[in-house]
C-alpha cells in the first residue's frame, strides 16, 4: 500500500513512564532480504518492485555476508537503475539469468543496469541479508517491495517469502513528512509481527515464544532455524541474538525443552548465539544426552529469543532422493517447507493500562484521516537531536496533533 501524504494523522501520546513521543506509521522506503543463500546447489532469487509516487533514478542495494556461522558479516553495495513501476527479478548467485544475473527481461527496457546483480557469483557458499532502498532518498510517498525465491537447484526444491517492509516513524517539519528512523527493522516497527524479542522480566513466555512442530531427525528430515539479528540500524555485520528452545512443564520450576509426541517434557535446553545471520540446527538446541529421547519421535516446542532481537525462520526438508516422509516414497525429487516464525505485534514497546489488563497505547485521529499503521515509538533525545519538532505543538501543522488524553472518538 503506498503512503499517501495527505492521509497522515499524527498524534501526541500519553505519558509512558518514558520520554517518547508516538506518531503514526507510514510505509518505509526500504526492504530487508534476512536470508539469502548462494552455494554450490543453492542460490536465491530476489523480486524488487518500484511501487514508487515519485520517480528516481536508482536503487541502492546493500548486501552484509558471511562464509561461517558465528562471524560478522563482509559489507558490499551498489547502485541499480530504476524506473517507476518497474519490477527486477535476479539471481544473487548468478546461476540462473542473463549474464548480469537478470531473469526475464525483454529485449528493450526502461531502466538499463549497468552492474551484475550476481554480487555472490564468485563468492560461494555465503549466507547474507540484503536490504534495498530508494538511492536513500528519504521522502514519504515511495515505497518498495520484494520477494525472495529460494531453489536447491540440484533436485528442485524450494521455498520463499516476501521482504520485511517495517513501518516509517514520521513527524511534521515546516509541512513536510520528515522519516525519522531509516533503516530500521527492529520489534518497534514491525507490521505483522516479524521480529522474535526476549521474555520481559514477569512476561508470560508463552507470549514470546513461537511454538514449532519437530520431526524426528534419525531419519532423512532437517529442521533449522535461519536467523537474522535486527536493529534500530541495521546497516551493521556484527548485531547478535541468542536463540533457543522452551516449554513450560507444571511440575519442573525451569523450561524444558521439548515434549515428544506422547506428551513427555524433556529437559536438556542449549542456547545459540548467531553473529549478523545464520543457520541454526534444531537437535543442537538439545543436549547431547536428551537427544536420544527425541530424535526417534521429534515432538513441539517454542522458539526464544533470549538476548538481542530477532527475524527467525524455520525450514524443514528431506536432503535425500528419492525422497520420503515416515518411510513412504514422496517422488524423485526432495521436498521442503520453509516459513517465517512470528509473534504478537511489537512486544517491546511497554503496554499501558490498569490492572491486569494492558494493552498498547492507542491514539484517537481525526475521523476523516486513516490510520497507516499501529503505533511506533521516537526516542525524544534522538528527534531532537536529528532537529525534529519533538514534542510537537498543537495545531502548528496542516494535520492537527490529537491529544488522547482528552479526544473522544
Amino acid at each position: 500500500m503506498k503512503f499517501k501524504v495527505n492521509k497522515i494523522a499524527a498524534a501526541v501520546a500519553v505519558s509512558l513512564g518514558t520520554s517518547v513521543v508516538g506518531m503514526n506509521a507510514a510505509q518505509a522506503d526500504e526492504i530487508l532480504f534476512p536470508n539469502l543463500v548462494a552455494s554450490s546447489s543453492v542460490t536465491s532469487i530476489l523480486s524488487v518492485i518500484n511501487d514508487d509516487d515519485y520517480t528516481v533514478p536508482d536503487l541502492h542495494y546493500r548486501y552484509y555476508y558471511q562464509a561461517s556461522n558465528g562471524t560478522p558479516c563482509a559489507e558490499a553495495n551498489y547502485k541499480q537503475p530504476t524506473s517507476k513501476n518497474d519490477v527486477v527479478t535476479f539471481d544473487v548467485g548468478g546461476v540462473f539469468g542473463d549474464s548480469k544475473g537478470v531473469l526475464f527481461e525483454p529485449a528493450s527496457t526502461k531502466a538499463k543496469y549497468d552492474k551484475s546483480f550476481a554480487i555472490f557469483k564468485n563468492v560461494k557458499p555465503v549466507r547474507a541479508f540484503a536490504i534495498v532502498d530508494n538511492n536513500d532518498a528519504f521522502f514519504a510517498g515511495q515505497g518498495i517491495e520484494g520477494e525472495a525465491f529460494l531453489i536447491e537447484f540440484t533436485q528442485g526444491s524450494v521455498w520463499g517469502y516476501q521482504a520485511y517492509n517495517a513501518a516509517d516513524i514520521v513527524g511534521w517539519q515546516n509541512g513536510n513528512v520528515v522519516v525519522a528512523n531509516p533503516y530500521d527493522f527492529s520489534d518497534r516497527v514491525e507490521n505483522n509481527g516479524e521480529v522474535l524479542v526476549p521474555t520481559p522480566a514477569g512476561g508470560d513466555p508463552d507470549n514470546y515464544g513461537v511454538p514449532i512442530a519437530v520431526m524426528p531427525w534419525s531419519g532423512n528430515v532437517q529442521t533449522a532455524l535461519f536467523i537474522t539479528p535486527v536493529a534500530t540500524n541495521q546497516l551493521n555485520g556484527s548485531l547478535k541474538a541468542t536463540v533457543g528452545l522452551a516449554v513450560n512443564d507444571p511440575s519442573n520450576p525451569a523450561p524444558d525443552v521439548m515434549y515428544d509426541r506422547d506428551e513427555n517434557p524433556y529437559s536438556g535446553a542449549k542456547l545459540a548465539t548467531v553473529t549478523c545471520v545464520g543457520r541454526v540446527n534444531v537437535p543442537s538446541l538439545v543436549s547431547t544426552a536428551t537427544q536420544q529421547f527425541l530424535e526417534n519421535t521429534g515432538g513441539w516446542s517454542n522458539v526464544v529469543v533470549t538476548s538481542g532481537q530477532a527475524v527467525v525462520m524455520k525450514l524443514e526438508y528431506n536432503d535425500t532422493a528419492p525422497a520420503e516422509l515416515d518411510g513412504k516414497s514422496t517422488g524423485s525429487g526432495s521436498w521442503n517447507n520453509g516459513y517465517w516464525l512470528r509473534k504478537g505485534i511489537r512486544e517491546s514497546v511497554a503496554r499501558t493500562g490498569a490492572g491486569a489488563v494492558k494493552s498498547m497505547p492507542i491514539f484517537a485521529v481525526p475521523k476523516d484521516q486513516s490510520l497507516n499503521s499501529p503505533y511506533p515509538l521516537v526516542d525524544v533525545a534522538a528527534a531532537v537531536k536529528k532537529g525534529l519538532p519533538w514534542p510537537p505543538a498543537y495545531g502548528s501543522d496542516p494535520l492537527p496533533y490529537v491529544d488522547v488524553a482528552s479526544s473522544v472518538q
